[in-house]
């Protein structure tokens, strides 16, 4: 019967972890390349790791100083590192890294869910739920290869390996946990930070274990990690410091560009959430509380955001993701508790067996029907809207041009592209932009990038002239006298003459 149970897992695990790879996927099936403007950003900067064989603190689409230290090196080094180890070509690549990571968080939930509760089917149920996690442009997620989706398996390891230190008493496990916690850090510091608070209610509540076991190593560990911390905020002096610090802790109207104010519940979905909250509600495991503790406190930033137009050291995007990741266990915990009410109903005696067992049955069907139900259809327009750009940041022919630059013209070319399209022309041209749609990077003049096509051919020179563009890259043809047609397949490449 055991080994029956563990065909029947290890296949809903394998089955779930293709839908994994499958759904995240599937933003790709047509498009080849990456798809978020944040995406194309940070492999702009991890190619430039590459070309200068170290990261330098550089926009590479300006070739100017970045105003802060990049707070997202290990990224930027770990992508780096990939493809220069791999040798394959990080544009037509970097499509299937979502998806790889996707199934490797899928699967880490499915472990540590199933060794948390004792029983697989929450595991595979966690990995399920995992699948179809909302993820658009604006709160990004999964379906992207960013900083936030690198991490969620960090977040489950350093989250398992810390009660494995608390529950072993065990030096290696608190070694293992704290430097998965500084690589957080170094990934995306929004997340070290998010994790702070259930870190220190944790502490208390094994106050005895830290004293007795940690003490000495628990001050000398926060004492590196502190003055690492100086040492990436630290400015030319204290009052700059507070500056520095405070504008990266402190997330205005307008931060994210694009701001929408969500319902969390529609987001994640009705059914998912009221298994949440019976996870909530049942849940004595020291180890799931801290999974509470992590969607309250996401929570509140959401709601202080959605009150007071601005949120403190999370932004409420990335606080709209952390709420429903962290709801995840606490569902699938959820799930497991309805199904074994359910079960329990046999202590009604009064109940025939036979009408019990068809019951009960019925009831298990019913339950799990509603489950798949509410993960195919959390119908909710906010985020359907969002879920994908208007116009691609780049097309094949498109590609073909920047591409088509890169082998003749210097790395140096000042190139001006439609808006839209600039995020993508460093990766591929090596070359620099006249301005650039913000995410992580930006600087230009973006009103007049955003609007040069609609100018005047005297508006243009001008724009050009104060821009010192070199090339023009449109997707219609251009007119004016001091333009020379270089290349033309649907996508146009002209010179700068006269």
């Amino acid at each position: 019967m055991v080994e029956k149970k563990t065909y029947i897992t290890n296949f809903l695990l394998f089955f779930t972890l293709i839908l994994v790879f499958c759904n995240t996927y599937n933003l790709h099936k047509e498009y080849p390349f990456p798809y978020h403007h944040d995406e194309w950003q940070h492999l702009a900067i991890s190619n430039q790791i590459i070309d200068k064989n170290y990261n330098i603190k550089q926009n590479p689409y300006f070739g100017e100083q970045l105003w802060h230290t990049d707070l997202e090196s290990g990224f930027h080094l770990y992508v780096a590192q990939l493809f220069v180890m791999t040798g394959i070509n990080p544009i037509f690549n970097y499509q299937f890294l979502p998806a790889l990571f996707a199934v490797i968080t899928a699967f880490l939930f499915y472990l540590v869910l199933s060794e948390w509760t004792k029983n697989r089917y929450v595991g595979v149920a966690a990995a399920v739920l995992f699948a179809f996690l909302g993820s658009n442009v604006n709160i990004l997620g999964k379906d992207y290869f960013v900083p936030i989706s690198f991490v969620f398996p960090l977040l489950l390891s350093f989250i398992y390996f810390w009660y494995k230190s608390i529950d072993f008493k065990s030096k290696k496990y608190l070694f293992i946990s704290l430097g998965v916690y500084f690589t957080i850090l170094l990934v995306h510091p929004p997340s070290f930070v998010i994790l702070l608070f259930p870190i220190f209610f944790s502490i208390l509540k094994n106050l005895k274990t830290f004293r007795k076991v940690y003490s000495k190593r628990i001050l000398l560990i926060t004492s590196i990690i502190l003055l690492l911390s100086i040492i990436l905020f630290l400015k030319d002096n204290v009052l700059e410091s507070f500056r520095y610090l405070l504008n990266l802790i402190y997330f205005e109207l307008g931060w994210g560009k694009l701001e929408i104010k969500y319902s969390i519940p529609m987001m994640y979905g009705i059914v998912n959430s009221i298994l949440a909250l019976i996870g909530i509600f049942y849940s004595k495991n020291k180890k799931l509380l801290f999974f509470s503790h992590l969607v309250f406190i996401s929570l509140a930033i959401c709601t202080f955001f959605v009150t007071f137009g601005f949120s403190v050291l999370v932004p409420y995007p990335r606080a709209v993701q952390y709420s429903m990741f962290f709801m995840i266990p606490l569902s699938s915990y959820g799930l497991l508790i309805c199904w074994k009410k359910v079960c329990d109903i046999k202590k009604y005696r009064n109940i025939e067996f036979t009408k019990y067992k068809f019951f009960i049955q019925f009831v298990q069907l019913t339950l799990i029907l509603i489950f798949i139900t509410g993960l195919f259809f959390p119908k909710y327009d906010l985020d359907n809207n969002y879920k994908r750009y208007t116009y691609p940041v780049v097309t094949q022919k498109e590609y073909m041009a920047l591409k088509w630059i890169d082998s003749q013209y210097e790395d140096n070319s000042i190139v001006l592209t439609p808006y839209f399209m600039t995020s993508a022309v460093y990766p591929i041209s090596k070359n620099k932009v006249m301005s650039l749609i913000p995410a992580p990077l930006s600087g230009g003049n973006t009103t007049a990038n955003l609007n040069f096509f609609t100018f005047d051919c005297q508006k243009q020179l001008e724009i050009i002239e104060n821009s010192s563009v070199n090339l023009v890259v449109s997707r219609s043809k251009m007119n004016c006298n001091f333009y020379k047609n270089v290349y033309d397949n649907e996508t146009y490449v002209y010179e700068i003459i006269g």
